[in-house]
């Protein structure tokens, strides 16, 4: 989540950034959680770097999240819909340097989208191979 210098205090710069991720590959990790809009999506973006240098990507489980706006002067640029949920997956897989996300989170629950408009998404998402697994926050209470 702080890999990269924008938009948070507390964050890694690129350099430090590889330096985590080369100590959490050295002690066996091979889990990485990230989010579209995590430092502005430099996160996915370094993360993309550096597991593509490994030429493992394979060893690796990613998961990401949707939903939060990545262009705030566009309506269609966040929510749950299907046009954001399509839109975000294409931006996180260029940013992570890859042709499928292992586990696709509905970070945070819109109150809006149907969740029939969102399942139907998520599963078109699945049989297209670009996504694996899901896991949703369906709750208007709390994000994921």
């Amino acid at each position: 989540m702080t890999f990269g210098e924008q938009n948070a205090d507390g964050v890694a710069d690129k350099s430090v950034s590889r330096k985590l991720f080369d100590a959490f590959i050295e002690a066996g990790g091979n889990f990485i959680d990230t989010a579209n809009d995590y430092t502005g999506g430099t996160s996915e973006t370094h993360l993309g770097e550096f597991i593509a240098s490994t030429g493992e990507r394979d060893r690796f489980i990613v998961a990401t999240k949707y939903t939060a706006n990545m262009r705030p002067d566009d309506p269609n640029g966040g929510g749950n819909s299907r046009k954001s949920m399509v839109q975000s997956v294409e931006a996180s897989l260029k940013r992570l340097q890859t042709d499928y996300i292992d586990l696709l989170w509905v970070h945070i629950w819109d109150s809006v989208t149907p969740i029939e408009e969102v399942m139907r998404g998520l599963d078109a998402l699945i049989r297209s191979g670009k996504v694996l697994y899901i896991l949703g926050c369906f709750s208007s209470k709390h994000s994921c």
